[in-house]
């Protein structure tokens, strides 16, 4: 009894809050969708262009959604770069796999510098400490800094750190085999910072279609919490969407009752920005899989 009592109250709480005149809200987030992956795969295009030229837009577009399928078959989606490789010419894989690192780099530095900021401001509301910015301030300036250190002078890092023994023989097999103009680091970065306001938008949006209200600045402070949590903490499909739900419910429980919504809202952004490109990706790896088929055809019937 006690179980259906609880379940009647997600209801009755979603049921106060929701209403269809917030429809606005899960249209100017289904409208961020392709802008987000627009600026995903401009930030690819722009590292795999140091090395192709010919690498245009469209193949950017095509590998990146070839990633989110990969990605979202394998846990922590650490298939994705496997899956941007697939639309790579096999003569570029290995400074391909550089660029990957290289971007993967750049969201760290914006994922974990917003989030460890904004996590200490919602702790600060959680707890109510206001001295608790004396810590974050510093913490997330020191992960700006040492990462911006090795983002902006990665071949030089390498440098280093092959004069390490032990880490010498992983410098060797994945050598970085070309350099980025700094400048050109600097706008990927922006571009890296512009996708997170997006996709963090996103989730505000969406959780105030399903009847969270609350302000902008609190829902931000623990979307951008949420997404911290989830990259420390590895998971698998399916079980990656009940995470994050359960890391925004119990980051939102002293401000909203709402927990259906937020659970709605964070079940959506799963739909609109990982099963949709994953679908359009495994579209996208099938027919350039025919392809290589067909060419591996051609040349043997040639020979």
């Amino acid at each position: 009894m006690k179980s259906r009592s609880n379940d009647f109250s997600l209801i009755e709480n979603f049921q106060k809050n929701f209403s269809w005149e917030q429809f606005p809200f899960l249209f100017a987030a289904i409208l961020l969708m392709p802008v987000n992956i627009f600026l995903e795969s401009t930030k690819w295009r722009l590292f795999v262009n140091e090395f192709d030229n010919n690498f245009d837009i469209g193949d950017a577009l095509k590998s990146m959604l070839c990633g989110s399928f990969f990605g979202f078959i394998s846990p922590n989606r650490v298939g994705e770069f496997l899956g941007r490789l697939k639309r790579i010419d096999k003569g570029n894989r290995s400074r391909a796999l550089t660029a990957g690192y290289w971007g993967g780099l750049a969201q760290f530095l914006v994922t974990f510098s917003f989030g460890i900021y904004m996590g200490g401001k919602t702790i600060m509301h959680y707890a109510n400490l206001k001295s608790l910015e004396v810590y974050t301030i510093p913490a997330s300036l020191t992960i700006i800094l040492v990462v911006s250190l090795i983002y902006f002078n990665l071949k030089w890092v390498l440098i280093k750190v092959s004069s390490i023994p032990w880490l010498r023989k992983l410098t060797q097999k994945y050598p970085l085999e070309y350099d980025v103009p700094k400048e050109k680091l600097l706008f990927i970065l922006l571009t890296t910072v512009f996708r997170y306001l997006v996709y963090v938008s996103q989730y505000v949006y969406l959780l105030y279609f399903f009847g969270v209200d609350l302000s902008f600045g609190t829902l931000f402070s623990a979307v951008s919490t949420m997404l911290v949590i989830h990259t420390v903490f590895p998971s698998v499909p399916f079980i990656d969407l009940g995470v994050k739900g359960s890391a925004l419910v119990i980051i939102l429980e002293k401000f909203s009752h709402n927990e259906l919504g937020i659970g709605l809202a964070v079940f959506t952004i799963w739909i609109v920005n990982i099963i949709l490109p994953a679908v359009v990706g495994y579209y996208f790896f099938a027919t350039n899989k025919k392809q290589d088929l067909e060419s591996d055809e051609f040349e043997f019937a040639s020979n």
